[in-house]
C-alpha cells in the first residue's frame, strides 16, 4: 500500500526517544522508558551512605564502636517521627507512609539503587522531601540541631547519703547530686564527659563543643544534622547532605522525560476520553482533520476507513509537547496521577472503532446517505457528557 503524504507528515514530527533498554520501569499497568541522567545523584548517594557508614563511635559520640550513623539513621530515623499533611484520606496515608528511618533508606534505596521511578515510590519521595525541608527550618523543633537535652552541668562534691549510707550505681560507684541544663544539638557535653570520667570512672571520648549549643537553639551541628542537611562544615565533613541529594534527585525527575511503550497502548475508550483527546491534545486533533479530507482513508463506499486508521496508530505514537496535553493524558491514563511529576511526552494509543468513527465526525467526517453496517459512520444521538463522567461510569 502507498505511503499517504499524511503519514510521511506524520513521521516527521514523531521522534521516539532514544534512551537505555535498562530504564523500562512500570506505570500502574503501563510500561515506560525514562530520558534522565542520574548518574551524578547516584554516585552522591552511594557516597554519603558510604562516609554514613564509616562514621561510627568516638566519630559520632558513642561508645559502642560498631554502631554508624547509617545504622543510627536507620534505626532512630529521619527521625522516627510520623508526618502528617492535611487533607483528609492523604493525611493518614502520609503519616503512615514515613514513620522512622528504615522507611526513609528503603525508599532511598529503591530510588537510588534500583532507579525505580513508579508513581509510588516517587509519592512516597516526595513525602520525604517535604518532611526534610519542614524540618531543616531554623526554627523546627525536629531539626537536629534544635534537639533539647537536659545535660549535666555540676555535681555535689560528695556522695549523695541516705540514712547515713552512701548511694551507689550497679557497678559500685557513688552517686552524686547534680544539676542539669537545656542544651541542644547533643547531650555530651564538656561537663558531661567530665562527670563520667570523675564520678563514673567511664572510658569517655572527648566533648565536640560544635555538637551542641548552651542556651538557645540554632547553632549545633550534630553528627544527625550533619548527614541530613549539613553543609559540608563540621567534624564529619558530608559532601553533600541527603536533604541535598534527594532535592537534586526530584529536580531531576521533574525534568525528565517518559515514553510509554507500545507494547502497553493506552485505550482511548469512551465517549468522553475520546472528544477529551481530540479537542486537547494537538497531534490527534491535526491528524483526524487530516485524515477525515486524505482520500486514503476512505473505504470503496466512502465511509471513513476505521481498519486502516487502526493499522496508523498501531505504528505511531502521540507525542505530547504541552503541559496541558500531557494532563489530559495521565488522567486518560486513569493509573496516573496529574501531579506524577515526570513529563510523559509519548504515548502509543489505541483507538476502538466505535471510538474512530465518533472522533472522525468530530473532525468533521460526513458519511455517504447510505452506511455500511461494519464500517460505516453511524450518527450518534447519545447526550454529550463530559469526559472525566464517562471514565467514571
Amino acid at each position: 500500500m502507498a505511503t499517504t503524504k499524511l503519514e510521511v507528515r506524520k513521521r516527521k514530527r514523531s521522534v521516539r526517544l532514544v534512551v537505555k533498554k535498562t530504564d523500562v520501569f512500570d506505570i500502574g499497568p503501563y510500561k515506560g522508558r525514562i530520558q534522565i541522567d542520574f548518574t551524578d545523584i547516584v554516585r552522591k548517594w552511594r557516597a554519603w551512605r558510604k562516609k554514613c557508614k564509616d562514621s561510627k563511635g568516638e566519630d559520632i559520640g558513642v561508645i559502642n564502636p560498631s554502631n554508624s550513623l547509617f545504622l543510627m539513621l536507620s534505626k532512630h530515623g529521619v527521625v522516627g517521627r510520623k508526618v502528617y499533611k492535611k487533607g483528609g484520606k492523604k493525611e493518614q496515608k502520609e503519616a503512615k507512609t514515613v514513620q522512622g528511618g528504615s522507611e526513609v533508606i528503603r525508599l532511598c534505596k529503591d530510588l537510588f539503587d534500583k532507579q525505580d521511578f513508579s508513581p509510588e515510590i516517587i509519592e512516597e519521595i516526595q513525602v520525604i522531601q517535604r518532611m526534610l525541608e519542614s524540618m531543616s527550618e531554623d526554627n523546627s523543633p525536629l531539626n537536629p540541631k534544635n534537639m533539647a537535652y537536659r545535660a549535666v552541668v555540676s555535681w555535689s562534691p560528695s556522695p549523695k547519703l541516705r540514712g547515713g549510707e552512701v548511694q551507689t550505681w550497679e557497678d559500685g560507684t557513688p552517686k552524686h547530686d547534680l544539676d542539669h541544663q537545656t542544651v541542644f544539638g547533643h547531650y555530651r557535653t564538656t561537663e558531661y564527659v567530665e562527670y563520667r570520667r570523675e564520678i563514673r570512672n567511664k572510658q569517655e571520648p572527648d566533648a565536640n563543643t560544635t555538637w551542641y549549643s548552651e542556651g538557645s537553639p540554632g547553632n549545633a551541628k550534630p553528627p544527625m544534622w550533619q548527614a541530613l542537611f549539613g553543609d559540608g562544615t563540621g567534624s564529619l565533613k558530608f559532601e553533600d547532605s541527603l536533604k541535598t541529594i534527594i532535592d537534586e534527585a526530584m529536580s531531576a525527575i521533574s525534568n525528565a522525560q517518559v515514553e510509554i511503550l507500545s507494547s502497553t497502548p493506552v485505550r482511548i475508550s469512551g465517549k468522553g476520553a475520546g472528544e477529551a483527546a481530540y479537542n486537547q491534545i494537538g497531534e490527534i486533533k491535526d491528524w483526524f482533520d487530516a485524515a477525515v479530507r486524505d482520500p486514503a482513508y476512505r473505504t470503496p463506499n466512502g465511509n471513513f476507513s476505521t481498519t486502516r486508521a487502526q493499522s496508523y496508530w498501531k505504528k505511531n505514537y502521540v507525542r505530547l509537547d504541552e503541559a496541558s496535553e500531557q494532563s489530559v493524558m495521565k488522567q486518560i491514563m486513569q493509573s496516573v496521577t496529574e501531579n506524577y511529576p515526570l513529563d510523559i511526552v509519548s504515548v502509543p494509543v489505541f483507538f476502538p472503532r466505535n471510538q474512530i468513527k465518533h472522533m472522525a465526525r468530530l473532525a468533521g467526517f460526513e458519511p455517504p446517505v447510505k452506511q455500511e453496517e461494519n464500517d460505516g459512520l453511524v450518527e450518534d444521538t447519545v447526550e454529550k457528557m463530559d469526559w472525566r463522567m464517562v471514565l467514571a461510569i
